[in-house]
């Protein structure tokens, strides 16, 4: 298949391409184990209940995320199910560490964690072509939370430096994509 792309089928589903990297990457390292993958969403997992339980100071909100038992279900199936929902969960506290804090007259720490946030979701979106809900959620939160001239200015710089990171690191992803596959779609 050299210089003909990987298939059709990752061209109609291009966000497993970079699961099926990062899988086959992690397999030249620990070998062809399923164990592999069950370690990989079990890593995404417990990076989830670390933000959770570090973010919310009490504990059952974390347990609750570790111990659902559909995360456990998914930890043992090769999908990229868990890395896209706990990239989502962390996304969503540092969405609502933005909305609580962009009032606040720490710009720099709020930059960061704009900027953060945008990378977050355009990794998650890697996944899971879905993060753009996630986007249009803050803007609609934005605008509700506008009751002056002087804040809309803010608001504005914060959702364009957002969208910025978000669309330049989405960019440079798909353009590294191309190298890989073909723009035929699968007609099966």
């Amino acid at each position: 298949y050299e210089g003909k792309g990987i298939s059709s089928y990752t061209a109609t589903f291009p966000h497993l391409i970079p699961y099926i990297v990062m899988l086959a990457n992690l397999f030249k390292v620990f070998g062809i184990n399923y164990k592999v993958v069950v370690g990989v969403n079990i890593i995404f997992d417990l990076l989830a209940f670390f933000v959770l339980r570090k973010y919310y100071k009490d504990n059952n909100v974390s347990l609750l995320w570790l111990f659902c038992p559909i995360n456990i279900l998914w930890c043992g199936m090769c999908h990229t199910v868990v890395i896209t929902n706990s990239l989502l969960v962390i996304s969503f506290v540092l969405l609502d560490k933005i909305i609580k804090n962009i009032d606040k007259k720490d710009n720099k720490k709020l930059l960061i964690r704009v900027i953060l946030f945008s990378i977050i979701l355009s990794f998650a979106n890697l996944f899971r072509p879905i993060m753009v809900v996630v986007l249009i959620a803050f803007l609609i939160i934005l605008l509700f939370k506008i009751n002056n001239k002087s804040k809309m200015i803010k608001y504005i710089l914060v959702y364009s430096c957002c969208l910025l990171v978000y669309i330049g690191c989405n960019k440079i992803y798909f353009n590294l994509e191309k190298n890989y596959i073909d723009n035929s779609i699968s007609s099966v």
